[in-house]
């Protein structure tokens, strides 16, 4: 599914900088970028601030990052208040938007759900 950066934007209440471009897809791990108009999304760790990645990956020309913290921002970032409320706002709105026509089904639970076929 393509997306803009622009329109991320407006989906998260975020804030885009630089000039617009498409993405393709949206990765939490900095080492799953394989392919180009790939989205960063940075997610703070206990341990590790994946911010400190962001600057590598914008070397790709085409790629882009999700962010919350301003001391971070270049061209390709969108920035919002917080990354996994916008991750979960982009996963809405693209449910709604485009697949709403789509039954979806979860089985959950603790117990049986590796057995059960």
């Amino acid at each position: 599914m393509k997306l803009m950066l622009s329109k991320i934007a407006e989906m998260t209440d975020g804030i885009m900088f630089g000039t617009d471009r498409e993405v393709d897809y949206i990765v939490t791990d900095n080492r799953e970028i394989k392919e180009n108009n790939t989205m960063f999304a940075v997610i703070k760790g206990a341990n590790v601030d994946a911010h400190t990645f962001v600057a590598d990956v914008l070397k790709k020309d085409t790629c882009s990052a999700l962010i919350e913290d301003m001391r971070y921002v270049k061209a390709g970032c969108v920035m919002v208040d917080d990354v996994t409320k916008a991750l979960a706002r982009i996963s809405e709105k693209l449910r709604t938007e485009i697949m709403d026509d789509v039954v979806c089904v979860a089985i959950t639970g603790s117990v049986g759900k590796t057995t059960t076929k």
